[in-house]
C-alpha cells in the first residue's frame, strides 16, 4: 500500500506533489491535535476533559459523567456537554454547573448537563 502511494506521488507534478503533501500534513495535524485515545471507551477524550470527569465524578450523586468540551478555532473554550449515567440531584447538578462554569470561564447558557430526571434532595 505504501509503495503504491509513493508510485502515485513520483508521478505527480511538483504543484500536485505540494498539495498532497500539504493535505497529509494538515491530517496530522488534526489527528494529533485530537487528544488521548481511550481505547474503547467511544473514542478520543483531551486532557481537560479527563480531569473534568474525574473531577465531576467526586460530587456526590453525580455516578460517572461524560465530558465534551468545545473550543473555537483560536483554541478558547465556547462550551461543554456533560452526560451522566443516572439521575442526579437538584444540589449535585447546581454543584457541577458552578464546577464547570468556574473552571472553563464559560457562561452557564454555554454548559448542558444531560441525565436523567432531576430528583428531589
Amino acid at each position: 500500500m505504501i509503495n503504491a502511494l509513493l508510485e502515485k506521488l513520483r508521478g505527480m507534478r511538483r504543484v500536485g506533489l505540494f498539495a498532497a503533501l500539504a493535505i497529509l500534513a494538515v491530517l496530522a495535524l488534526l489527528l494529533l491535535n485530537r487528544g488521548v485515545d481511550m481505547g474503547g471507551d467511544g473514542g478520543t477524550r483531551t486532557a481537560l476533559e479527563l480531569r473534568l470527569e474525574r473531577l465531576l465524578a467526586g460530587i456526590d450523586g453525580v455516578g460517572k459523567p461524560d465530558v465534551m468540551v468545545s473550543e473555537n478555532e483560536a483554541g478558547e473554550v465556547v462550551g461543554a456537554v456533560i452526560v451522566t449515567n443516572r439521575p442526579i440531584s437538584v444540589s449535585a447538578r447546581l454543584d457541577m454547573e458552578a464546577a464547570v462554569t468556574t473552571l472553563l470561564g464559560i457562561d452557564l447558557e454555554h454548559l448542558e448537563i444531560i441525565g436523567g430526571r432531576e430528583t428531589p434532595d
